[in-house]
């Protein structure tokens, strides 16, 4: 009896160590899968992951003539859709796929033109999912990785002084932004450049480039490191005229150039007592010579 039940263990053993094996068999054979494709944007690969520096940017005039190209037929067309995973792709939009206008089963093309309105580089994907060949086995789904920024920069202005060497500040929501800056009236046009560090910018003129009197438009437009052009910003100065030069001032008398007096007057100003008391009696020179003319009318 005892040998009965040995001979019946080993062999339900063996039955149920056969049932394992075979399901497992068949699960490591199952359908092979559609291997990925190469992707090329405008004949540049995109990589299904790349570092920041080195991936494609979509800027704002970007339009891509991007090519799917399988390593075998395939008869059901990839569904490709960009986006971004975390939001599962519904921040993008499907691509028209088609066989590229050739006979090569093996290539699928879109045109893609990226979102707008995407500022500060962010990273983006293609996702494609669904290329089937004839025999209908699938290709697993894949993505592929590049940066959009389709947006320039928002500016907006902090400060402006109005004179005529005009201070103009503001801010930029990208750190480098190069911002140009144009000042301008019906009679004068004059633009100037400058780049934002940390996300502030700021405009000085120097001596040399004062403004004449008058009322100037001041427009600054922010460019980011992908060229993308931001809507401009505009505000006004108005420079006053300078006002008149005040009337000559001086000694009247020999006695106020006394005693370091000289050194108090400014205009004139003296360079020492005896140019002081000069200046007094040519003063009183010419006061008597207008008297006389006067007298002789």
């Amino acid at each position: 009896m005892s040998l009965l039940k040995e001979a019946l263990t080993f062999a339900t053993g063996i039955l149920i160590l056969v049932a394992f094996i075979v399901p497992m068999v068949g699960l490591a054979v199952g359908e092979p899968l559609v291997n990925p494709p190469l992707l090329t944007a405008d004949g540049a690969d995109l990589p299904q992951s790349a570092p920041f520096a080195s991936s494609l940017v979509a800027t704002s005039s970007t339009v891509w003539d991007v090519v799917m190209n399988f390593d075998e037929d395939i008869s059901t067309p990839a569904v490709v859709a960009d986006g971004t995973p975390s939001f599962d792709f519904t921040n993008g939009t499907l691509q028209v796929v088609s066989d590229c206008g050739d006979a090569n089963a093996k290539t699928y093309c879109f045109t893609y033109v990226p979102p707008s309105g995407i500022e500060a580089a962010v990273f983006w994907f293609f996702r494609i999912s669904g290329a089937a060949n004839a025999t209908e086995d699938y290709m697993a789904t894949t993505t592929y990785r590049f940066i959009v920024d389709t947006a320039g920069p928002i500016l907006s202005f902090t400060n402006v002084i109005s004179a005529q060497l005009p201070t103009v500040e503001g801010t930029a929501s990208f750190s480098s932004t190069v911002v140009n800056i144009t000042i301008s009236n019906a009679l004068l046009s004059r633009t100037y450049q400058t780049t934002a560090v940390g996300g502030f910018w700021s405009l000085i003129l120097q001596p040399g480039d004062e403004l004449p009197p008058g009322t100037y438009s001041i427009v600054a437009i922010g460019i980011d490191q992908y060229k993308n052009i931001g809507a401009p910003i505009v505000t006004s100065i108005t420079v006053p005229a300078p006002p008149p030069p005040l009337p000559p001032s001086g000694p009247t008398d020999k006695d106020q150039c006394k005693k370091n007096g000289w050194k108090t007057f400014t205009n004139p100003s003296f360079k020492n007592q005896g140019d002081c008391v000069s200046f007094v009696e040519k003063n009183k020179e010419k006061k008597n010579k207008e008297d006389e003319d006067k007298s002789d009318r």
